[in-house]
C-alpha cells in the first residue's frame, strides 16, 4: 500500500475515527519512551558470584560495569573528588564513592562492593570497601560513601579492580 492509498483511506474515515486513531498512535508513542529504548539496547553480562574484574578508569567518570550477579545489576559507579585542587603528595582529599545497583529479584539481597585503585601497571594504591548493604527486591539502590584519599593516589589511579558479591 503506497502513501496515496493511505491518504485515501484516511480521508474516508470519519473525524471521530480519525481522532481515535490519532489518540491510539499517541498512546503507543508515549508508552515507548527513550529510556525504555535505551534500556533495551544495553547489554548486560551474566557473571559468577562474586564478580571480579580489572578495568581502566579515569577519575571522576561514571562507569557502568554492565554486569548482573545473582539477579542484581550493577548499573554504575563514580569516584568523585570533591576538591578542585588535588595535592601531589600524601595529603588527603575528600571523595565520594557512589554505587548504583538494581535488584531484579523479588527478594532482597545483601551486597558487598570493594574497589582497589591501581596505577597503570596494576600495582595497588588504595582499597575502598563499601560496607555491606541491602537492596530490596525489585528496587534500585544508590549508596554513597565519603572517603579520604591521598592526593598521589587520586593522581596515580588509572585502573580499578572491581569486586562485587551478592550475599545470601
Amino acid at each position: 500500500m503506497g502513501i496515496i492509498d493511505v491518504m485515501i483511506q484516511l480521508r474516508r474515515l470519519s473525524m471521530s475515527r480519525l481522532a481515535l486513531l490519532a489518540i491510539g498512535l499517541a498512546a503507543v508513542l508515549l508508552a515507548v519512551t527513550p529510556s525504555d529504548v535505551a534500556a533495551q539496547g544495553e547489554e548486560w553480562r551474566m557473571e559468577n558470584n562474586p564478580y571480579q574484574e580489572d578495568v581502566p578508569y579515569t577519575s571522576g567518570t561514571t562507569m557502568n560495569p554492565g554486569v548482573v550477579v545473582e539477579g542484581v545489576r550493577w548499573n554504575s559507579f563514580t569516584i568523585d573528588v570533591t576538591e578542585d585542587d588535588v595535592p601531589r603528595g600524601i595529603a588527603t582529599v575528600d571523595a565520594e564513592v557512589t554505587v548504583n545497583l538494581e535488584n531484579r529479584r523479588s527478594k532482597s539481597a545483601r551486597v558487598l562492593v570493594i574497589f582497589l585503585l591501581e596505577d597503570a601497571d596494576g600495582n595497588p594504591l588504595e582499597r575502598i570497601p563499601i560496607p555491606q548493604f541491602k537492596v530490596g527486591g525489585d528496587r534500585v539502590k544508590e549508596r554513597t560513601e565519603s572517603v579520604k584519599l591521598p592526593g598521589n593516589v587520586v593522581r596515580g589511579t588509572s585502573r580499578i579492580y572491581l569486586f562485587f558479591e551478592v550475599l545470601q
